[in-house]
Order: C-alpha cells, then sequence, then structure tokens
C-alpha cells in the first residue's frame, strides 16, 4: 500500500495541535488505552494501521483505513487512553510522488 507524502505530512500539521487534554478533547471520545481497540476496529470495520506517528506533544497518531470500503478512523493516543478525534467514509491511499516530481 503506497502512501502519498503530502497526506501524511499534512496529517503530521493537523495533528501537531492535538494534545491529550480535556479541553482539546471535549465531544471526542475517549477509552483507556487497550491495543484490542486496534484489533476491533479490523474485526468490526477492516480498517488497518495505514499510518503512525508521534505528534509533537508527544501523543501517537493512527490512522486506520478499510481501502475496500473506504471507511476510517483516526485515532490520538497515550498510554492512559485512546481517543477518535475522526472518521468517515472516503477514504483511499494515493501513489507516493517524489518531491519536484511532474508525474500527475
Amino acid at each position: 500500500m503506497k502512501h502519498l507524502r503530502a497526506l501524511l505530512l499534512t496529517l503530521t500539521i493537523i495533528l501537531s495541535t492535538f494534545t491529550l487534554t480535556p479541553a482539546a478533547l471535549a465531544g471526542h471520545p475517549c477509552v483507556p488505552f487497550d491495543p484490542i481497540i486496534f484489533e476491533e476496529l479490523f474485526t468490526d470495520y477492516g480498517e488497518s494501521p495505514i499510518f503512525s506517528g508521534v505528534s509533537p506533544a508527544g501523543e501517537m497518531v493512527h490512522l486506520m483505513l478499510n481501502p475496500e470500503t473506504g471507511t476510517f478512523t483516526l485515532l490520538v493516543s497515550n498510554s492512559k487512553v485512546v481517543c477518535e478525534t475522526g472518521g468517515g467514509t472516503g477514504g483511499e491511499t494515493h501513489k507516493t510522488r517524489a518531491p519536484g516530481s511532474k508525474e500527475s
């Protein structure tokens, strides 16, 4: 599965603003951290991780995607909690392009 560098850069910029503080996550569902959450996303929705990274605040950011149905879930976690900060349908991966490439 190929990832679009621009997608990763955009995600990094957007997610760099997330911190796991009560004010930042107001309205986002959070549960105690348990790796089984990732298994449940696969079992229930066929979503697998396509991106994981560490935000400037030290949280883990995870983007889960089912490439066949397009469902996706965006999670932010630390060692204590995992929070769903977004999700939806119509997700897709893109071909990676080298910076400055003239490919379309």
